[in-house]
């Protein structure tokens, strides 16, 4: 149940919470592969999106556009193959 709440909270952009659920369901289980799959991917977006963030303060507009593009793809990507709670 987790882990399809926090799939639930990433594709509404609510990515702490989506994390936060992910390293739940990894605590009562650990080797749970949809958790691990969330976790790496809602991690990813919160990458991307700190690179745009800080290439955004230094003035790289291009390097800031195309992170968070990258991470909106990530974001917006159909979850079914990777995400699914129920694989």
């Amino acid at each position: 149940m987790l882990t399809l709440r926090g799939l639930v909270l990433f594709l509404c952009g609510r990515l702490p919470q989506a994390l936060q659920d992910a390293q739940s369901a990894l605590r009562y289980d650990p080797g749970h592969e949809p958790a691990q799959r969330l976790r790496k991917r809602v991690k990813e977006v919160e990458r991307l999106k700190e690179d745009g963030n800080q290439a955004f303060k230094v003035g790289k507009l291009q390097e800031a556009l195309t992170s968070y593009t990258d991470a909106l793809e990530v974001r917006s990507s159909p979850p079914y193959s990777t995400l699914s709670p129920f694989t």
